[in-house]
């Protein structure tokens, strides 16, 4: 499809029909595929207001990607910085759901975001989401304090709103869902600070 080494992120829909990916750029997009176009489509990054219209500024690249299961969203974390009123950089990670694709019209989407949290208290992160296998409404994510070096895998309903945490860590776990979902693995270290893969 493409033979540059620009990819730092590659993500497949799960009816195999569209490609997502990040390039390495701090570019502040997201790029769709579409095989049956033969068309890349690209999605500008921003973060949403309650004021209608209105695009905030602060992402400023993604992640790690997955597709929902109606392969219409993708759902991603962002590096975000911001400078606040004083001139100090704030600088976090979040977890936003986009919409690429519109199944009713086999066309690309208009690209709106919705945040997955909206007050992240300073020092507090979250990234890595992944779906679960046979639900569209759960994700785990990992979850990181750094006034506190705290470290934790979470899970979300986002169904019901209901948020708890899975296991509590030591460091960025890359949370990943086994087949039947009654397991999450996710790294860890050891105290010789060698990386292990722990499951829950």
């Amino acid at each position: 499809l493409q033979n540059q080494p620009i990819w730092s992120s590659v993500a497949v829909s799960r009816d195999g029909n569209r490609i997502a990916a990040i390039t390495y750029d701090k570019d502040t997009s997201l790029y769709v595929y579409d095989p049956e176009k033969a068309q890349w489509a690209r999605f500008r990054l921003y973060n949403p207001t309650f004021s209608q219209g209105i695009k905030s500024a602060g992402p400023v690249y993604a992640d790690a990607i997955e597709w929902s299961y109606d392969g219409e969203s993708l759902v991603y974390d962002c590096f975000n910085s911001i400078t606040n009123t004083n001139g100090t950089n704030i600088e976090y990670w979040d977890i936003n759901i986009i919409n690429v694709w519109d199944n009713g019209q086999n066309d690309f989407a208009e690209g709106e975001i919705v945040k997955l949290f909206n007050n992240l208290e300073p020092g507090e992160s979250i990234g890595n989401p992944v779906f679960s296998k046979n639900s569209p409404y759960i994700l785990a994510f990992d979850y990181i304090n750094e006034n506190s070096d705290l470290y934790g895998i979470v899970g979300l309903d986002i169904e019901n709103n209901k948020l708890d945490i899975i296991a509590t860590n030591n460091t960025i776990g890359w949370p990943s869902f086994n087949k039947n979902d009654n397991r999450i693995a996710f790294t860890t270290r050891d105290g010789s600070g060698n990386y292990d893969v722990n499951y829950v």
